[in-house]
């Protein structure tokens, strides 16, 4: 019997498949970063149909409501950057307290610290901070999302890059506490973007926004369960329960915080929807009234702006659009 014929190695290795140097996965496209063109974000600026229209808001409770909520998505980025300005321009106190009380250097640290020394390093972006904000809060340009990705984009390099270069470290309550809720904002302010609705269904957009609503919570609600120290929040000024007294000292009770993640983890989960958005509605307006306004300023402004923002999530989960009294 002949032996077989042994294929020769240059048939074998054409018979051989191909190794793909594809880098991602068929089906999957990477998101594209939008170039702004500034004229075209200037062109859609109406100051006086903008202003106009918010006084008109103000007027209705779905109104309010809604300027409350542009207030907590765009107040905190701009309560310190106009802070920078009031300084330049008009005597005012600048960060130096706010600083001091977060342990900033003017060090930066990460792969984006040089991206953080050249943005935060010129004082244009103060200005630019400030004028997205205005834009933002008083809806001076309801067809651009140019101030919700560059509020976003401040907010996430300052929490990445400025935050986690202070001299009291990541691990530091006061330090975690900052980097979660501004990480939060800049989550729900890409959420509201354009750019958001086209990558994600809707359905995912509402579980990103119950994620920036309910984990920077969630993460204080386990850091008192495991006793973290409160030391640089007394220092940076809070005190006590603040002006609404021992309902606010209600918070420091100890078991506030096993009964505020059980309701945070009720309402991420979708276990709960209503009744838990309720506890964490009301959890919020405690602090935004008694707590953060303690803290040194801008900080504590810059702090009470972030939980509004959080505050009018679940405000809109358990209380009608033409109402200010939760459904309960």
């Amino acid at each position: 019997m002949a032996a077989a014929k042994r294929p020769s190695k240059r048939a074998s290795s054409k018979s051989a498949p191909k190794r793909s140097t594809r880098s991602t996965p068929r089906g999957f496209t990477l998101p594209s970063i939008p170039i702004v063109n500034p004229l075209s974000v200037l062109s859609k600026i109406d100051v006086v149909g903008g202003a106009t229209g918010t006084l008109t808001s103000l007027q209705s409770v779905r109104g309010v409501k809604q300027v409350l909520e542009r207030i907590g998505m765009y107040g905190a980025a701009t309560v310190v950057a106009f802070s920078v300005v009031s300084q330049a321009h008009f005597g005012g106190a600048g960060n130096g307290n706010m600083n001091k009380a977060l342990g900033l250097t003017g060090k930066t640290t990460g792969v984006l610290a040089v991206v953080s020394d050249a943005y935060f390093g010129n004082p244009l972006w103060a200005y630019l901070q400030t004028m997205c904000g205005v834009m933002g809060i008083f809806n001076m340009a309801p067809g651009s999302d140019f101030p919700a990705h560059f509020t976003a984009f401040t907010l996430a390099l300052h929490a990445n890059t400025v935050l986690a270069a202070s001299s009291f470290g990541v691990r530091e309550t006061i330090i975690r506490n900052a980097m979660a809720f501004k990480y939060a904002n800049a989550v729900a302010l890409f959420c509201t973007t354009a750019k958001a609705k086209s990558m994600f269904s809707s359905r995912k957009v509402a579980a990103l926004k119950k994620c920036a609503a309910t984990v920077p919570v969630l993460m204080m609600n386990f850091l008192f369960m495991q006793g973290a120290s409160m030391a640089k929040f007394a220092a940076a000024g809070m005190k006590g329960p603040g002006i609404l007294g021992p309902v606010a000292g209600l918070i420091f009770h100890p078991l506030f915080g096993v009964t505020s993640a059980m309701f945070s983890l009720a309402y991420l989960s979708g276990f709960s929807g209503r009744r838990a958005s309720i506890f964490l509605f009301f959890q919020f307006l405690i602090v935004t009234i008694s707590i953060t306004p303690q803290l040194v300023q801008p900080w504590g402004r810059a702090m009470t702006a972030l939980h509004l923002g959080q505050l009018m999530v679940f405000a809109n989960e358990c209380i009608p659009k033409d109402s200010l009294i939760p459904r309960f």
